[in-house]
């Protein structure tokens, strides 16, 4: 019973992401460890854009990336914006 069930869990998978490819499914599981391997801000990023490939993954992660790093000393209403670096004091 318990070996049915285990085996129908990867089928649910399969089905619901709707992949049919031995490269559909390696894919995915790119996917899948590349979404583990980033931060939580860059993971959130990436998941509200929906990729539906790996690569579509890593481009999105990447323009966070650079959108962070253009985002840090740009100004904000005229006032430069302090660098998470920079200490308030004196």
């Amino acid at each position: 019973m318990l070996r049915v069930r285990l085996g129908d869990y990867p089928n649910y998978y399969v089905e619901a992401k709707e992949i049919d490819t031995f490269d559909a499914l390696y894919d995915d599981m790119l996917t899948q460890q590349l979404l583990c391997a980033l931060a939580p801000d860059v993971r959130a990023f990436v998941l509200s854009k929906q990729p539906t490939t790996s690569e579509e993954a890593s481009n999105y992660a990447d323009l966070h990336t650079q959108m962070a790093r253009t985002s840090v000393g740009t100004t904000v209403g005229g006032e430069r914006r302090a660098r998470p670096d920079e200490t308030s004091s004196g």
